[in-house]
């Protein structure tokens, strides 16, 4: 994927990029967003990654919360029988 990725932005590089994946690939910046970064360092990538909760409402963020994305989607955990 981070080849892949790189390579486009080679081709076009006044173009921004959108792409999806799962968390797994991107969460605290790792898996293909350090290896986009290892190439190319100085590219700006911002990082959305889902939150899944029983309690949106009285949700508190936490230090750890903070570092798995630039932007955090909070997303009700969907309940058992749904």
């Amino acid at each position: 994927m981070a080849k892949s990725i790189n390579n486009r932005l080679k081709l076009h590089p006044k173009y921004k990029m959108i792409h999806f994946n799962g968390d797994f690939h991107s969460k605290y910046r790792l898996g293909t967003v350090q290896r986009v970064l290892n190439r190319v360092p100085k590219l700006k990538i911002g990082v959305i990654t889902p939150l899944y909760l029983n309690d949106i409402k009285g949700y508190k963020w936490t230090k750890q919360d903070r570092k798995q994305g630039d932007f955090l989607l909070l997303i009700p955990q969907p309940k058992d029988d749904e």
